[in-house]
C-alpha cells in the first residue's frame, strides 16, 4: 500500500510522489555533458530522492556507471587523516553497486593500488575517483549527497580534490553535490 512519506528518500512503489527527476530540470543534460553541478534546496524537499532516481536512470541506460555516496556520516569531522580515510571508504563502499567493484573497500583499495603513504590525504578523493574510472571501462558519474556537512580543512580538501578532478575531467565524467 502506498503512503505519504516525509521521513527520508521516497520510493515510487512505496510512496505517493511526483516524478523525482522533474525536480531537477536540465540535470540529464548536465550529466550527458560531463558537467559538475550542485543541487541546493531546503531540507526534506527531495534532493536525495532525486539523486537516487538519477543514479538508477543513469545505470539503467548502461553507457555510464553512476555512484551515489552520502557523506552524512562525516558530519563535523575535523581530523583530516581520519575524515579522508572514512571518505575513501564511503566512496569505495558506494562503488560496490558496479559489478567490477563488488569487493570490500579494503580489497578494492588494494586492487586499485591506492596509496596511503605520506601526504596521501591531499589526493585521497581524486586518486580514488581516478582509480575507479580507470577500472570501470565506462565513464563514471558520482553524486555526493550531504556534502554540506563537511567543515573546515576537510571541506576545503574535498573541494580542492574535486577541482583537480574537474581540471582533469577526462578521468571523472561528472560530479554532483
Amino acid at each position: 500500500m502506498r503512503k505519504f512519506n516525509t521521513t527520508g528518500p521516497c520510493f515510487p512503489d512505496e510512496h505517493y510522489m511526483l516524478p523525482a527527476l522533474d525536480r531537477l530540470p536540465g540535470v540529464r543534460e548536465l550529466v550527458a555533458g560531463g558537467d559538475y553541478f550542485v543541487v541546493h534546496a531546503p531540507r526534506q524537499t527531495g534532493k536525495t530522492t532525486a539523486l537516487k532516481a538519477l543514479v538508477r536512470e543513469t545505470n539503467g541506460k548502461g553507457d555510464m556507471f553512476a555512484i551515489y555516496c552520502s557523506l552524512e556520516s562525516l558530519q563535523g569531522a575535523t581530523d583530516l587523516n581520519d575524515a579522508m580515510s572514512k571518505l575513501r571508504k564511503l566512496l569505495l563502499q558506494s562503488a560496490r553497486i558496479i559489478p567490477a567493484f563488488d569487493a570490500t573497500p579494503e580489497d578494492l583499495c588494494a586492487a586499485l593500488a591506492l596509496d596511503n603513504g605520506p601526504g596521501w590525504t591531499v589526493s585521497a578523493v581524486s586518486e580514488t575517483l581516478s582509480a575507479l574510472c580507470r577500472k570501470a571501462e565506462k565513464p563514471v558519474v558520482v553524486f555526493f549527497d550531504e556534502a554540506d556537512c563537511l567543515v573546515g580543512d576537510v571541506l576545503i580538501s574535498f573541494l580542492r580534490q574535486l577541482r583537480v578532478g574537474y581540471i582533469n575531467r577526462k578521468t571523472i565524467h561528472v560530479v554532483g553535490l
